[in-house]
């Protein structure tokens, strides 16, 4: 069964890529919950056409709670529902006023091991960490890097969408520049492929299909140990 969700609103610069969690269907609920109700919540925005940076934060943060709020809610009409949640990473590409200039920007926010990158020159760049107990103990120097990739409790995440009533979604802006691609995966992807050869793939393929189509692939090459998600979205 494939837990994973995916929405795409291309027109208005919206990218979202969730990866549920619960028994039986409860994980394929709740990503598919999770991304409609933030897209609706955005749709219903009403943001200016060139808002102030700090509206289109707020606007990003109400969605994923409002997604949070639904997840939470539906989990507790029904047993089978019981203790479902979903990562989910979010990229909005629009324009917004900085300083009293309009410029073109990514929102990235996320909750949980679901991840964006961006694909810039060549290089490609995590644009967030993982919530994640490993990742913390990475931090925190208690286990390296290496060891965390090998780690039986690396599924394991501290942050996620429909678990408790208050979610804090991480949220950061970063520039945007013509040509740049960003990437928006489940841990299905990044378990199986390391960072080195999906910044091959970006380099090789020309076509954003082709290369989605490649990186997922591989990861079922891999292993496949688990669904598997990859959107990529290119600025103009």
């Amino acid at each position: 069964m494939n837990e994973d969700s995916f929405g795409i609103r291309d027109g208005d610069g919206l990218f979202v890529v969730c990866d549920g969690m619960g028994g039986g269907a409860a994980g394929e609920v709740a990503s598919t919950l999770a991304v409609d109700a933030f897209l609706a919540q955005l749709g219903q925005s009403k943001l200016e056409s060139t808002p102030a940076a700090d509206a289109v934060t707020e606007a990003v943060r109400s969605a994923i709670q409002y997604a949070n709020s639904l997840v939470l809610q539906r989990s507790r009409l029904s047993p089978e529902f019981r203790g479902m949640g979903t990562t989910l990473v979010a990229l909005w590409l629009r324009k917004a006023q900085f300083n009293g200039a309009a410029h073109r920007a990514a929102w990235v926010a996320h909750a949980g091991d679901s991840r964006c990158y961006r694909f810039r020159d060549g290089e490609l760049s995590a644009l967030t960490a993982d919530h994640s107990l490993v990742e913390q103990q990475v931090r925190m120097g208690q286990i390296t890097a290496q060891e965390a990739e090998q780690s039986n409790m690396r599924h394991v995440i501290t942050r996620a969408v429909g678990v408790d009533p208050q979610l804090d979604p991480e949220i950061a802006i970063t520039d945007a520049q013509a040509g740049d691609l960003f990437l928006l995966c489940s841990d299905g992807l990044t378990q199986e492929i390391p960072e080195a050869r999906i910044a091959e793939v970006l380099r090789r393929e020309e076509r954003l299909e082709d290369a989605c189509g490649v990186l997922v692939a591989e990861a079922r090459h891999h292993g496949g140990r688990d669904n598997i998600t990859c959107v990529l979205a290119q600025a103009e």
